[in-house]
């Protein structure tokens, strides 16, 4: 994947969420994305997902650029899980399957364990027909992010672009989540955003983004030892 010179401003800003970005992203790496609120991590997730389109410049997937791009057949193989999760008013079971054929209770139980999330499936009367309602208004905020990324990864997606997918699970989960992502969805590439720097450990490379503009990159060892906006975030995480 290349942004080349790509930038994108929303209508009615006279700001550019993203200025002129460049970055390269190889095949079936950990990519991660960071930057203080409104740095411009989120617009391009949706950007690789094809929900925004740029406003200036090229983005290219081996090296064919996006306006020349399938992107009916694309989504087809790209699992995004935004900040915002969004469940449907029905059963555990019918919100991890949506949109996947012929998904067993054997599909459900190994996704789930994975994602530590069994156990307090099995606490709830129902299990997995247990049903949450509206907005998974009956469900923490962990486990409402557990549920969204299951019905992610039940799909075997080829691209995976997590927004904060894992803000609301306990920092001992989140590890647990993250070695089973590396370990499992090799053949998967992974671009992750995060406020937890923690997650970032796991990435094989990190774009830092101040104010839509792309000031850093490189990995968690060599950022930290840097003078920069990297290393300002890790200190200022640190003393919270």
């Amino acid at each position: 994947i290349h942004f080349i010179d790509l930038s994108y401003r929303y209508k009615d800003s006279n700001v550019l969420a993203l200025n002129k970005i460049n970055l390269a992203v190889k095949k079936n790496t950990v990519i991660g994305i960071v930057g203080h609120v409104g740095s411009g991590k989120s617009t391009i997730l949706k950007i690789l997902g094809g929900i925004l389109n740029p406003s200036d410049g090229n983005l290219l997937f081996d090296n064919l650029s996006y306006q020349n791009f399938n992107w009916a057949k694309f989504r087809s193989k790209i699992s995004y899980v935004s900040q915002d999760v969004f469940l449907f008013s029905d059963s555990i079971r019918n919100n991890i399957a949506f949109g996947v054929d012929s998904v067993t209770d054997s599909d459900l139980v190994n996704i789930t364990k994975d994602l530590c999330f069994l156990d307090e499936i099995k606490l709830f009367k129902n299990g997995f027909d247990t049903y949450i309602g509206e907005g998974g208004v009956t469900l923490s905020g962990g486990q409402k992010q557990r549920v969204s990324l299951a019905r992610a990864l039940i799909r075997k997606p080829k691209f995976l672009l997590l927004d904060d997918a894992l803000s609301n699970v306990d920092s001992s989960t989140e590890i647990k989540i993250m070695n089973f992502l590396k370990t499992n969805f090799k053949e998967t590439t992974i671009i992750l955003t995060s406020n937890r720097l923690s997650v970032l450990n796991y990435c094989s490379k990190i774009f830092v983004l101040k104010s839509g503009k792309l000031v850093q990159e490189g990995g968690h060892v060599d950022l930290i030892e840097q003078e920069g906006e990297y290393r300002k975030l890790f200190c200022n995480q640190m003393r919270l």
